[in-house]
């Protein structure tokens, strides 16, 4: 096993060997008591936080956030941020539009999504490629969605730049 060579041996919140770096195997218990909603809600261990360092995030400096509108949102103290980087990745419109929630609710009820592989397609993305395709500096353009959800804008003929 992968993991015994390095030491580490682990067994149900039981400390049998350490790693390398004098890590442990055990996992202690969260308390029973100390989780109510939008208080404490903080790491409980079972949350990977995406490019930090877990030694460092504890229930102390984790921020909870529990709301969001336009472009601040709201944590479990009470402080607003100015949500600077939701643009980067996910949420570049801001938070509670309407007009957004309500289009999303329409299209959750008739078809939430489909698999655009092979000879299928559906209207909302073939109404986004059309729509991607007109503004896009290229004749006859084509648009190919990826799993994140940027359209990549490739001309028909081979060969040719592609501007993504």
């Amino acid at each position: 096993m992968a993991f015994e060579k390095r030491g580490v041996i682990r067994k149900q919140d039981e400390e049998i060997g350490t790693n390398e770096r004098g890590a442990t195997g055990r996992r202690e218990a969260p308390p029973s008591d100390a989780y109510e909603y939008g208080k404490g809600m903080a790491n409980r261990g079972s949350f990977w936080h995406g490019f930090a360092n877990m030694a460092n995030v504890t229930s102390e400096n984790e921020v909870v956030i529990v709301r969001g509108v336009g472009c601040e949102v709201l944590d479990q103290e009470g402080r607003w941020y100015l949500d600077a980087t939701a643009g980067l990745w996910y949420c570049n419109a801001g938070y509670g539009r309407q007009s957004i929630a309500e289009a999303v609710e329409r299209q959750m009820r008739e078809l939430p999504a489909y698999s655009t592989f092979g000879l299928y397609a559906n209207e909302p993305a073939l109404e986004l490629c059309e729509r991607v395709s007109r503004l896009a500096p290229l004749v006859d353009g084509k648009v190919f969605l990826t799993c994140e959800s940027p359209a990549r804008v490739t001309p028909e003929r081979g060969g040719d730049d592609h501007l993504e």
